[in-house]
């Protein structure tokens, strides 16, 4: 059938003229309202309003909307001159005879002219036939015609045995750099790029397949200055490192099976949390020194009472058995070994994490409830660097972990409770960080209890949130109590958010679904930190009132900032930017996530059509754009917002299960099946783009702080790893060597020309930066191992790793050991 579009009139045509004139299609575009007859016909038509280009050409990356259209580019990059002349029928070189000279009047006009002078022309149109009688002479006239049925076929030349055989004359510039380009600078767009370059040189005609000459053609006035020697090596071929033919999937195989990242938890019989009990005992003569004062500014003033330690012994007896009662309740930590702790855990969330949720200022410790000083206490316990303080710290998230449960159970309303609710999110990111199987999984198990415990308290409406503003006469106990009622309601939005961001990470770091909907969540963005940080209720009001009416009104939530990205910046001054920033991405991750399903689900299916996951990644591309844009605009992008953007935006382009199945996580067998995929994603462009993302997640590592590669920064330098490490094994497999002679592109460095190259045209070999700034190029897989694995060295200098960091750090050097046992 064939698809009707409506098309206006301006007559008035009677009722059975209409009917007889317009079918009524099946489906209609969203944006015009045009109706089609068939769904293909829609599709097409949809990408006149999307500007979308699935069919992408693998050798110059150009982008086509419909199959045929790249399947006719495709023939221009046919280099095989049999192929060529099987394709395409053989032209035959006609040629017209050019006159001496030109007259005036044809001349200005870019008309033909004859030899016979009047001209022709001049002639019938009764004008002067004026011209140079000094004009070009026989002699410079080419006296050489070809025959009209002479096809003429550049020859292709034998390069099968040059060193350099594998590349085209052009990929690999030598020691010479070209004359810099146009668009050197930077300033023009991947797309920009791609229109004003590629359009125009995509359509040359392959080589060795036939060229039609004009019959006057000359050398003699040619430039061939392109032709100039920086151009040409000529000389000895570089050094080169040499590609392998041993084998690369699952290379890595033995490193997985040695680390704790893919042991699955095994439950045993009589296996339960009692196992840890012993743990619970500190010897008092265990390091558990105070913060240094510079660190314990700002820290809760008051320390542990005896009477709140024993309601925290007292919790810890309850979810233990008499048996093991007696082995640690004679050792168990004094009130100064807790206070410690508990400060210690403050330091650490106030300068090494971005979503905080406990309020310093207003907490009182010996008011709080013992589930939550016990979580403080264990979470300052497992980021000391002693190992028996980190056993005692995972003993106590056990302990905590049971205890909740038990609340809940005597006694419901407790879900509804604050405190509570934090000790749950505290010792769940203890237990996902633990690197234990066993912790993971009763994690993984108990994960929904928490989001139930907000989605059905109604914190992720906005509607329970209001605006609380003080007034510039309160004060004393008035002012002091609006403040109380701000810090609750502040600390639940960011507990809230805490989670949100915490399900997302889990999501990337184990491959999972998230469990919160972006679409669900209504609850405020965080405030901004100064109004968090304010130290009492007078400083709080000063600033309140001191900002301006826009500022002082309720920041965005994340479904709102989900359907129109440029809030984040709008609100910016309203809101503790880089926490929103955090949780944006993670909003941004789900629909990465949802759309690497979408992309599996279509792959070899003849069910689905693969326009809604093109058509996906096309909107994403552009969401992230925006979002890159404005974060630049800011007046500060802290490393871990930098990290999480760049490991997304590596996501929307790879499938790092895939590729870690590939690397031999889940075995030969699992490796295998991921073979085809890798290979698909290493011929695409999308893979240059995946690994200028994990060389960018590289460089923001390097500028973290001391001793805050841990948790989520840390898998995240390992997914950018393992994206770098694979892409330089495919291309050791494919053949490719690298030459000194050749361009580098540096991923871990800014934009430029360089990586314009790599990106669009394939050109150059990628790598990234070593400490002492030498290039360690991709294609030395076992060196860009070394170098991930001196970065978090770098970042801990002489301190013991967190358990993930140390994890990964194994892992690596598993992966390097197996290199250069196989390859090298």
């Amino acid at each position: 059938m064939q698809s009707t579009i409506p098309v206006p009139n301006t007559s008035q045509p009677s009722h059975e003229a209409k009917e007889q004139d317009v079918e009524l299609g099946l489906y209609q575009c969203g944006c015009c309202k045009a109706e089609y007859s068939r769904v293909d016909h829609l599709i097409r038509h949809v990408r006149s309003h999307t500007q979308q280009r699935p069919y992408v050409c693998p050798v110059c990356s150009r982008g086509f909307a419909r199959q045929d259209l790249l399947k006719r580019h495709e023939t221009i990059h046919n280099a095989d001159p049999a192929q060529c002349s099987a394709k395409r029928p053989r032209i035959p070189a006609t040629y017209s005879h050019r006159v001496q000279q030109a007259c005036r009047s044809c001349a200005a006009k870019k008309l033909k002219c004859s030899e016979e002078k009047p001209c022709k022309r001049c002639k019938q149109k009764q004008i002067p036939c004026n011209y140079d009688h000094d004009g070009l002479t026989d002699e410079r006239v080419p006296s050489v015609v070809a025959d009209a049925s002479q096809t003429i076929d550049i020859p292709r030349p034998d390069i099968s045995n040059h060193s350099y055989a594998s590349h085209s004359l052009f990929d690999e510039p030598t020691d010479h750099a070209p004359p810099p380009l146009p668009f050197a600078d930077g300033a023009l767009s991947n797309n920009t790029f791609r229109h004003d370059v590629l359009e125009y040189t995509s359509a040359i005609p392959g080589y060795g397949c036939q060229v039609d000459f004009e019959s006057d053609a000359s050398l003699q006035n040619m430039d061939f200055s392109f032709l100039d020697a920086s151009w040409i090596n000529t000389g000895t071929p570089a050094p080169v490192i040499g590609a392998s033919p041993a084998k690369s999937v699952a290379l890595g195989s033995e490193a997985y099976r040695g680390s704790e990242v893919t042991l699955s938890w095994d439950p045993r019989q009589q296996e339960n949390s009692g196992q840890e009990h012993p743990n619970l005992a500190l010897p008092n003569n265990v390091g558990t020194t105070r913060p240094p004062s510079r660190a314990a500014r700002r820290l809760p003033q008051d320390a542990l009472s005896v009477a709140t330690r024993d309601r925290i012994l007292s919790m810890i007896l309850e979810t233990t058995s008499p048996a093991t009662t007696g082995r640690f309740i004679t050792s168990f930590p004094t009130t100064e070994i807790l206070t410690n702790l508990i400060h210690h855990a403050f330091v650490h969330i106030r300068e090494k994490q971005l979503s905080q949720f406990i309020h310093l200022p207003s907490f009182r410790m010996n008011a709080q409830r013992p589930e939550l000083l016990a979580a403080l206490i264990a979470y300052g316990a497992v980021v000391s660097p002693s190992i028996e303080v980190r056993k005692f710290g995972y003993a106590m998230q056990e302990a905590v972990r049971v205890a909740i449960q038990s609340r809940i159970e005597q006694d419901n309303a407790n879900l509804r409770e604050l405190g509570l609710t934090q000790a749950f999110y505290l010792q769940l990111t203890i237990a996902y960080y633990s690197g234990m199987g066993r912790k993971i999984e009763m994690a993984e198990s108990l994960s929904m209890l928490g989001v139930t415990m907000l989605r059905r308290g109604k914190k992720l409406r906005k509607s329970s949130y209001r605006s609380i503003v003080p007034d510039s006469t309160d004060s004393g106990d008035s002012l002091h109590q609006q403040w109380l009622h701000w810090v609750e309601q502040e600390s639940m939005k960011r507990l809230v958010y805490f989670a949100v961001t915490l399900d997302a990470h889990i999501s990337m770091a184990r491959s999972l679904n998230t469990l919160f909907s972006y679409n669900e969540i209504g609850t405020p963005l965080p405030t901004s930190l100064d109004l968090w940080s304010a130290e009492s209720a007078p400083k709080w009001q000063d600033l309140v009132l001191s900002k301006s009416q826009t500022s002082a009104k309720f920041p965005p939530s994340l479904a709102e900032v989900m359907r129109e990205i440029t809030f984040l910046t709008e609100y910016q001054h309203n809101l503790d930017l880089q926490y929103g920033a955090l949780v944006v991405l993670g909003g941004l991750w789900s629909l990465i996530r949802e759309f690497r399903q979408m992309t599996m689900l279509h792959e070899g299916s003849r069910s689905w059509h693969n326009f809604s996951p093109s058509s996906r990644h096309t909107e994403l591309c552009s969401v992230l754009q925006h979002f890159r844009m404005d974060s630049a605009d800011w007046e500060q992008l802290s490393p871990e917002v930098q990290i999480m953007q760049e490991l997304v935006s590596m996501h929307l382009y790879v499938s790092h299960e895939e590729l870690s199945n590939y690397a031999g996580r889940g075995g030969e067998e699992e490796a295998q099946k991921a073979t085809s995929y890798v290979e698909r994603w290493f011929q695409s462009p999308d893979s240059r783009s995946a690994v200028w993302h994990g060389g960018q997640v590289f460089r923001a590592v390097k500028r973290l702080a001391p001793s805050s590669l841990f948790d989520m920064y840390a898998i995240a330098l390992y997914h950018a790893a393992v994206v770098l490490w694979v892409y330089g094994l495919m291309k050791r497999k494919q053949g490719d060597s690298f030459s000194v002679t050749v361009l580098h592109c540096r991923l871990d460095g800014e934009e430029g020309p360089d990586l314009t190259r790599f990106l669009n045209r394939n050109r150059g070999c990628p790598g990234v930066t070593s400490k002492e700034g030498t290039f360690v190029a991709l294609l030395d897989p076992a060196s860009v191992s070394d170098l991930v694995n001196e970065m978090m060295q770098d970042n801990w200098q002489q301190q013991p790793f967190p358990v993930t960091t140390d994890e990964i750090f194994r892992l690596l050097q598993g992966f390097g050991a197996a290199i250069r046992r196989n390859i090298l």
